[in-house]
C-alpha cells in the first residue's frame, strides 16, 4: 500500500489533542515526547498506551520520511 508521508502527518497532528498529545506549530517537542514516553511506560496496562505508542511511532516515522524525502517501510 502506498500513502503520503505529508498526508500521515497532517492525520498525525489533527488526532495529537485528541489523545493528550501537545503539539507546538505542528511539531512535537523534547519535552513532551519524553512525557508521552513516560506515560506510555507507567501506563503499560492503559489502553491508551497502545494509540499513544501507535501515535509516537507513525509521528517519529513521518517526521523522518519528511526531513529527509524517504519512504516509511513497514516490515
Amino acid at each position: 500500500m502506498l500513502g503520503s508521508s505529508f498526508g500521515l502527518m497532517r492525520e498525525l497532528v489533527n488526532l495529537a489533542p485528541f489523545i493528550g498529545v501537545s503539539l507546538e506549530n505542528g511539531e512535537l517537542s523534547d519535552v513532551e515526547a519524553g512525557r508521552v514516553n513516560d506515560v506510555i511506560e507507567a501506563e503499560a496496562e492503559s489502553l491508551m498506551m497502545r494509540e499513544l505508542l501507535a501515535w509516537l511511532s507513525l509521528y517519529e516515522a513521518a517526521r523522518l520520511s519528511v526531513t529527509h524525502k524517504t519512504a516509511i517501510a513497514f516490515l
